[in-house]
């Protein structure tokens, strides 16, 4: 009963947009995402355009810059503190991507995809829709980059209570995140680290599988 009432109270607090971005700050969240940016898509240039699906409170939009940013979730009140604080040219869409087909809402072409902590909040059908879409939006040369908390061994005991009072539904294991995307992809590589997220107070390691996909499978 007491798990309950906190996670309902975390969940409510994770609604607004100083609490959220104050929680992935103490996580050491802000870190890990610029430091999986760095590694998967290198030096960003003025022509580059970054799809971040599931953009929370927008703070990819400095760290991709110079490239052209899109953001696009769900959540009004994340969307209007990232449009207040992202820098000049970043773009916000307020979409349900579980439900919004992206390739119909003439955003263009794109040469990253990111979902950020995006997958283990949709079913496995609902990631096929996406990245179904995601397909359609992706130049020959383009790439998605995903990354997840995920099902291990040996996880801690606090980590594990973190990853069940999430919103997200749907925590898979390493494996299983690699499965779906390689149906829509040909080149899927995976990596998951204990050393870039943290649980408060405990200090104990949240796994996370970061994924780099390649190689587009649409039909032409």
């Amino acid at each position: 009963m007491a798990t309950s009432l906190a996670t309902g109270i975390i969940h409510r607090l994770g609604d607004s947009p100083l609490f959220f971005s104050a929680l992935r700050s103490v996580m050491g969240g802000d870190c890990y995402r610029q430091g999986v940016l760095d590694e998967a898509i290198g030096e960003r240039c003025p022509s580059m355009r970054v799809l971040d699906l599931g953009c929370g409170t927008g703070q990819m939009a400095r760290w991709v810059q110079p490239a052209q940013y899109v953001g696009v979730d769900s959540n009004p009140a994340y969307l209007r503190y990232a449009t207040r604080h992202a820098p000049a040219g970043a773009r916000f869409l307020e979409l349900d991507l579980a439900r919004a087909n992206l390739a119909s809402c003439n955003i263009g072409v794109f040469d990253v995809v990111l979902a950020m902590g995006l997958l283990h909040h949709l079913s496995n059908s609902g990631v096929h829709w996406l990245l179904g879409a995601v397909t359609q939006l992706l130049g020959p040369a383009g790439k998605m980059v995903t990354i997840d908390g995920a099902r291990v061994p040996d996880t801690a005991r606090t980590a594990r209570r973190l990853m069940a009072g999430d919103k997200g539904n749907f925590v898979r294991s390493p494996v299983e995140y690699e499965e779906l995307l390689s149906r829509h992809f040909r080149s899927v590589r995976g990596r998951t680290r204990r050393d870039l997220l943290r649980v408060p107070i405990s200090g104990a390691p949240y796994p996370l599988h970061s994924i780099v996909a390649r190689g587009s499978k649409r039909v032409e």
